[in-house]
C-alpha cells in the first residue's frame, strides 16, 4: 500500500470546485483583502466573501466540515497505511472502510475515523486502534498535514493563478480544527471487541517489561528486563522473520536445525552475551547449549538470564531426600521441615548483581500434604506417607494408594500426588497428577509425576511428564518429558522423548522415533529400512526450553481473566469519553442548525434565491436539529450504564489482582529454579551404539548436526570442538564425529 500525501485542498479550492463561487469573485474577495490590509484591518478571505455576497454562512459551514473530512480523509488514509504494514489489515479491507467513511459523510454528513469503522467490522481490536493512533502520532502530527493554499485546483485539472502566500489568516484559519462541526458524526457507539487484544511476546504480559536503551545492542538483538530485574528477556529481529505467527505454542518435536532456515545463522550465543553484557547482565547468564537451544528451534523471545533466590536462614529437613520414598513414612502432624526462629524471608541478587529482598515469598515452598505452622518456622505433614521435594523446592507428603487390578472408569479418579501402586494397567480412564507410579502396564494414560514410574512390561499409547525417572520394558506410540533418566529393555518404537537426564536402551532398538537427551544416549541400533528415519539429539537443552514455554503458556493463562477485564476497563473508559465527546457535539450541532436555519432563511426571504446544491444539506441540518436531543438523551443513558459497568469491573480488578500477581510470581520462581536445576547438570553430546545405526538417521549435537547417509555399525558418535582456519579469521567449529 502506497504511503498517503499530507495535502489537502485549500478553503477557496473547494468553494471553486463545488460552484459555492467563481474565480472572478475569488479575484474580488482578494482585492478586498488587500484593501483591508492597506488599512490596517486585515480579514479572512470567508469574511471578504460573506461580506462581498459571494457565499452564504451556510456554504461558508459546508465548505468548512468538507475540508475537516479531507482532513480526517487523509489521517484515515494513513492510519490505513500504518495498519497495513503492521499486519493488522489488508488492503482490500482499508479499502472498504475508507469507502464506507466517504459514504457515511455523503449520506449524513458523519466524519467518522476509519479506526472506528475497522474496530466496529471486527477487523481490529479496540488496542490495536490505539496502537496505531500512537505511531501516526508520532509519524504525522497534525501540523505536518499541509493545507496547501498556493495553487488552488479547480474543475477540468485547470489552475487559477491567483497566489494565497501573503494573505492574511485568521483566527478561524489557524484553529480551524478545534472549531464545532456543523455535522459531527452521530453514529452508535462502537461495540466491544470480544477478541482479547493481549499480544504475548513469549512473556506472559507485556505489562511486566520494562524495555532499557538499545543503543549499544547489536542491530538484530533487543534485551528486556523485568520490573524486578530477575529476568533478562531476548528478543531476535530476524531479517527474513517467518511467516509463522510466535504467538503459536512451539512444537518441541522440531529438534533439528533445516538447512533451508537461514535466518538462524544471523545470531549465535556469542551474540546474544554481548548483548546482555552491554546492557550491565552481569549474573546468571544462561549456558551456550541453553541459548543455541532457543535459536534451534526459531523462537524469537525467551528468557536468557536469571538472578539468584537465596534463603535467609537454612533449612533443615527432617528425612534424607536422596533416599527411595519405601524408606521414610510420616505421620500426621510431624514436622517434615523447620528454620530457625528469626527474619524469615527470601533474599537474592537480581542479574545486575545487586541484593534484593522478596518478603512476599515464602520460605516454605509447600506442595500437597504440607503445610506451615502459625509462627512460620516448620513445615507440618497433613497426613501420612512419604516425603518428597521437587525441583522446585516444594515439599509433600505422598500417601500410598493401592489398586490391586487396573486403574479404569470402574476404579475411578485417583487422588492427586499419591504414591500409587497399581498390580495391573493404569490406562486413560482420567488423567494422573501422582507422587511416584508403579504399575503392571500403562496404556493410553495421561500423567504428570513428581517421583519415578516403573512398569513392569510396557508404555502404550501414552503421554507423561515426570521430574523423576522412568523404567519400562518398551515404549510404543507414547511421548515422554522427563528430567530424569530414561531406561527401556527392550525397544522404542514410534515415540518422541524429551528429557534432561539420559536415554538408557542399550539392549533395545530405537525405531521411527524421535529422542532428545541431555545426558547422551546409548542403544543397541537405531532405525529400520523400512520405517521412518530416527532423529537422535544429544546433549542439547530441548526439555528446559520446554519446560519454559509451557511455565510461559501457564502465566498467559493466568493473567488470561485479569487481562481480558482491564482490556474492557479500558475500552469501557474509552467509550465514555466518546459518548461524552458526542454529546458535547450534538449540543453545539443543534444550537449551529438552528443559528444556521434562521439565518438562512432570512437570506432567502430577503434575495429571493435558494441555492439548490446547499437547500438538501440545509433540510438535514433541520432534521438533526429536530433529533439532537433524543440522541443525547439516549447517549446519557448510555453513558450512565458504562460507568456502572466500569465501577464493577474495576472492583473485580481489585479483588483479583493480588492471587494473579503471587501467582505469577510463584510460576517465575518455578521457571528460575528449573534452570538453576539444569545449569547444574552437564551436557554430555554423546550417542554410543553397539548394533546398525541405519542410513538416513539424523544426529544432533549442540551446535552441529549431521544425517548419516550410509549404515555404521557399533559407533559413538560426540560432538567436539575443533580449530579451523578459515582465510585469516582463525577459529572454532563444532563438528559429530565418529569415534
Amino acid at each position: 500500500m502506497k504511503q498517503p500525501e499530507n495535502n489537502i485542498p485549500s478553503f477557496a479550492a473547494l468553494a471553486i470546485k463545488y460552484d459555492m463561487i467563481n474565480q472572478d469573485q475569488l479575484s474580488d474577495a482578494y482585492r478586498f483583502m488587500e484593501k483591508k490590509k492597506s488599512e490596517a484591518e486585515p480579514c479572512s478571505l470567508e469574511y471578504a466573501l460573506l461580506t462581498n455576497k459571494a457565499i452564504t454562512r451556510q456554504q461558508v459551514d459546508l465548505v468548512k466540515a468538507l475540508r475537516d473530512f479531507l482532513t480526517v480523509r487523509k489521517k484515515s488514509e494513513l492510519f490505513g497505511y500504518i495498519a497495513v504494514e503492521k499486519g493488522y489489515a489488508t488492503q482490500k479491507e482499508i479499502k472498504s472502510a475508507l469507502a464506507r467513511q466517504q459514504q457515511l459523510f455523503r449520506e449524513k454528513r458523519v466524519r467518522k475515523m476509519v479506526g472506528d469503522i475497522l474496530v466496529e467490522s471486527g477487523i481490529l481490536t479496540r488496542t490495536q486502534q490505539r496502537i496505531i493512533a500512537d505511531e501516526q502520532k508520532n509519524a504525522a502530527d497534525d501540523k505536518n498535514i499541509a493545507i496547501n493554499d498556493k495553487s488552488i485546483a479547480v474543475a477540468g485539472d485547470q489552475q487559477i493563478s491567483v497566489s494565497e502566500q501573503n494573505r492574511p489568516v485568521s483566527g478561524t484559519d489557524q484553529h480551524a480544527d478545534k472549531l464545532k462541526k456543523i455535522n459531527p458524526g452521530t453514529s452508535s457507539l462502537p461495540h466491544q471487541s470480544r477478541s482479547s487484544p493481549h499480544q504475548f511476546r513469549s512473556l506472559p504480559h507485556q505489562s511486566r517489561i520494562t524495555k532499557e536503551s538499545e543503543k549499544e545492542e547489536p542491530k538484530n538483538i533487543a534485551v528486556e528486563v523485568t520490573p524486578d530485574k530477575m529476568e533478562a528477556w531476548v528478543k531476535i529481529i530476524y531479517n527474513n522473520p517467518s511467516p509463522s505467527d510466535s504467538s503459536v505454542p512451539w512444537q518441541p518435536d522440531s529438534l533439528v536445525e533445516s538447512s533451508t532456515e537461514l535466518k538462524t545463522k544471523l545470531v549465535t550465543p556469542a551474540d546474544i552475551k554481548t548483548a546482555l553484557e552491554k546492557k550491565g547482565v552481569r549474573t546468571g547468564i544462561l549456558r551456550d547449549a541453553v541459548l543455541q537451544c532457543h535459536i534451534d528451534q526459531k523462537q524469537d523471545f525467551f528468557p536468557a538470564a536469571f538472578g539468584e533466590y537465596i534463603y535467609s536462614k537454612t533449612l533443615e529437613y527432617q528425612f534424607n531426600f536422596d533416599k527411595t520414598a519405601s524408606d521414610i513414612t510420616f505421620k500426621k502432624n510431624r514436622s517434615v521441615a523447620s528454620v530457625d526462629s528469626g527474619d524469615l524471608n527470601i533474599k537474592g541478587k537480581d542479574i545486575f548483581g545487586n541484593s534484593v529482598e522478596f518478603p512476599d515469598l515464602p520460605l516454605f515452598r509447600c506442595g500437597k500434604g504440607v503445610f506451615v505452622s502459625e509462627d512460620g518456622t516448620q513445615a507440618i505433614s497433613l497426613h501420612s506417607g512419604y516425603p518428597a521435594i521437587s525441583l522446585d523446592g516444594r515439599l509433600y507428603i505422598f500417601p500410598v494408594i493401592n489398586v490391586l487390578g487396573d486403574a479404569d472408569t470402574h476404579f475411578g479418579q485417583i487422588e492427586p500426588y499419591a504414591s500409587v501402586n497399581v498390580s495391573g494397567t493404569l490406562t486413560g480412564a482420567y488423567s494422573v497428577n501422582a507422587g511416584q507410579i508403579k504399575a503392571g502396564e500403562i496404556r493410553g494414560a495421561t500423567i504428570s509425576s513428581i517421583g519415578d514410574i516403573a512398569v513392569e512390561v510396557g508404555i502404550n499409547r501414552s503421554r507423561i511428564k515426570t521430574q523423576g525417572n522412568l523404567y519400562a520394558k518398551y515404549i510404543h506410540n507414547s511421548r515422554v518429558e522427563s528430567f530424569g533418566d530414561v531406561f527401556v529393555e527392550h525397544e522404542i518404537i514410534d515415540s518422541t522423548i524429551i528429557i534432561s537426564g539420559k536415554c538408557h536402551a542399550p539392549k533395545s532398538r530405537i525405531i521411527a522415533s524421535r529422542i532428545s537427551a541431555k545426558g547422551g544416549i546409548v542403544a543397541a541400533g537405531v532405525g529400520s529400512d523400512v520405517t521412518e528415519p530416527c532423529l537422535l539429539a544429544a546433549g542439547g537443552e530441548e526439555h528446559i526450553a520446554l519446560m519454559s514455554r509451557q511455565i510461559t503458556d501457564q502465566i498467559r493463562n493466568a493473567r488470561k481473566e485479569l487481562d481480558e477485564l482491564m482490556e474492557s476497563k479500558s475500552e469501557m473508559e474509552h467509550n465514555i469519553k466518546e459518548i461524552f465527546r458526542k454529546m458535547v457535539e450534538l449540543k453545539a450541532v443543534h444550537d449551529r442548525a438552528r443559528s444556521a436555519a434562521v439565518e438562512y432563511s432570512q437570506h432567502a426571504d430577503i434575495s429571493g434565491h435558494t441555492n439548490k446544491k446547499t437547500t438538501p444539506l440545509i433540510d438535514d441540518l433541520k432534521l438533526k436539529m429536530a433529533t439532537s436531543v433524543d440522541e443525547i438523551k439516549k447517549y446519557n443513558a448510555q453513558k450512565k450504564e458504562l460507568e456502572s459497568d466500569l465501577e464493577k469491573t474495576a472492583n473485580t480488578i481489585k479483588e483479583l489482582e493480588p492471587g494473579v500477581e503471587k501467582q505469577i510470581m510463584e510460576l517465575e520462581m518455578d521457571r528460575n529454579l528449573f534452570f538453576k536445576w539444569a545449569d547444574s547438570r552437564p551436557s554430555v553430546p554423546e550417542i554410543k551404539v553397539s548394533g546398525r545405526i541405519s542410513q538416513g538417521t539424523r544426529v544432533k549435537g549442540i551446535f552441529s548436526s549431521i544425517t548419516v547417509h550410509e549404515d555404521i555399525r557399533n559407533s559413538t558418535l560426540v560432538e567436539r570442538k575443533n580449530k579451523r582456519i578459515s582465510g585469516t579469521d582463525p577459529g572454532f567449529e563444532h563438528e559429530i564425529l565418529v569415534v
